[in-house]
């Protein structure tokens, strides 16, 4: 299960695209959102009603969390 990393004032916040996530990833765009439904994958926001992007942080910490698994 996916949970957020809490937030701190000095993170500079970056938006990812899914085009970003899909290189970074190696995952397909169905796989990524399987995985949002499951909750196991950071939730997108907004951008506005046709486009969504991911908080990068958020993606970083989903990324350190797979690594930390294999170890």
């Amino acid at each position: 299960m996916f949970t957020n990393e809490p937030t701190t004032q000095n993170q500079e916040l970056r938006l990812l695209s899914l085009k970003d996530v899909l290189a970074r990833t190696a995952l397909s765009k169905s796989t990524i959102y399987q995985l949002i439904k499951d909750n196991a994958f950071p939730k997108p926001i907004n951008i506005t009603t046709r486009r969504v992007a991911w908080v990068e942080h958020e993606f970083d910490y989903w990324v350190s969390e797979r690594i930390n698994a294999r170890r």
